[in-house]
């Protein structure tokens, strides 16, 4: 029982934690895939973003996302700016699947 208690007060400070970063218009560090489609974007030319200060302001990022340089891409500089679309709209919707599927696998491990 005990270590269930512990585990349900990591979970619930884990997503109050994620929520509050999405709420503050932040995207956290642990995302590595968007990390690097980010670097990779930013050193095409394709993106205008600071990519060594993290977490990145979710307003900072749709700013670049809107103003990035989207004529002639390549298919992996098209796939990587898809991915960062689709990272920014599921911080739009608050707690991200990544999170989830961590936080699952975690409760399903301490059961085990």
């Amino acid at each position: 029982m005990r270590a269930f208690l512990v585990l349900f007060s990591f979970l619930c400070s884990s997503i109050t934690s994620a929520a509050q970063s999405a709420s503050a218009g932040l995207i956290e560090a642990g995302h590595p895939t968007l990390r690097s489609d980010l670097q990779w974007l930013k050193g095409r030319g394709v993106l205008a973003i600071d990519t060594t200060s993290w977490p990145l302001p979710v307003a900072e990022l749709e700013r670049a996302v809107d103003a990035a340089r989207t004529r002639n891409l390549g298919v992996a500089d098209e796939h990587a700016l898809q991915s960062v679309k689709r990272a920014l709209r599921r911080n739009q919707r608050g707690v991200s699947g990544d999170l989830l599927v961590t936080l699952h696998n975690r409760r399903t491990e301490s059961m085990s």
